[in-house]
């Protein structure tokens, strides 16, 4: 069976929850047609957001670290894969919910405060924000955010994830715009350059493989002398290309 066959389609998911909000669910479930194995509750990061995280429990190593893996939907969506949780979504931050065996039936353990809370390690992004030792950035929204082990800062929230790296280039600011020009794949499209103050801008649009219904991505950097900081957000409405926008022009090196 394919992956896309394990989709339910709009049409199928029936209302079985309301006001909830959203979730966070692996692809192991929404994919690969797994059953809910455990799930757990975090602080809600805004008022559209439940805290609940949904995995299958058999994710292999390196797989929860990897936002590619995660899908964000309704809590009623998830509900509807699976409905052996519908009684446990009124338990409060902090719980946990494992199943029992191959049995319709959840375990629940709340953990104690202070507990590690993986997968992510950093606070949530909302207004100015310090993205590393180089570089700052502005949030007009909260976003959650980790760091990947390639050192990538990845920063989310329903409907647009966002991949930060920055580079120390050693390159002049017409040097690093010549090595992204030259390095513009042919299939890129709405190419941008602008210029602010000592910073050059470049981005474009790219569509890249996925097995999804994501719009083409944006590739955006933004450069100083020596330095470089690159965006790389995905999303699966037009609409988000304007926050996408402006979380780019929002890049600033921070001032020592």
């Amino acid at each position: 069976m394919t992956q896309e066959s394990h989709r339910l389609r709009k049409e199928d998911i029936q209302p079985l929850v309301q006001g909830h909000g959203a979730c966070f669910v692996s692809h192991r479930i929404r994919l690969d047609g797994k059953r809910v194995g455990w799930f757990y509750r975090d602080e809600a990061g805004d008022a559209a957001d439940s805290g609940w995280w949904f995995l299958s429990g058999d994710e292999p190593p390196g797989y929860v670290d990897d936002s590619r893996n995660w899908s964000i939907l309704d809590v009623n969506t998830l509900v509807n894969y699976d409905r052996d949780v519908l009684p446990w979504l009124h338990h409060p931050p902090g719980s946990e919910c494992v199943r029992k065996g191959d049995s319709a039936e959840f375990e629940l353990v709340v953990k104690p405060p202070g507990s590690e809370q993986a997968p992510w390690a950093r606070p949530d992004l909302h207004g100015e924000a310090e993205l590393c030792e180089a570089w700052s950035g502005s949030f007009p929204e909260r976003f959650r955010c980790r760091e990947e082990r390639t050192g990538e800062l990845v920063c989310w929230r329903p409907g647009l994830t966002c991949f930060l790296l920055a580079y120390d280039t050693g390159l002049s600011l017409a040097e690093g715009l010549a090595m992204l020009r030259s390095n513009t794949p042919d299939a890129a499209f709405d190419v941008l350059h602008e210029r602010s103050g000592d910073l050059e801008r470049y981005g474009y649009r790219i569509v890249e493989p996925a097995g999804d219904r994501r719009r083409p991505a944006l590739q955006a950097f933004t450069l100083q002398h020596g330095g470089m900081l690159a965006l790389a957000a995905y999303f699966d409405e037009e609409r988000e290309l304007a926050v996408a926008l402006g979380l780019w022009r929002g890049f600033t090196p921070r001032r020592s």
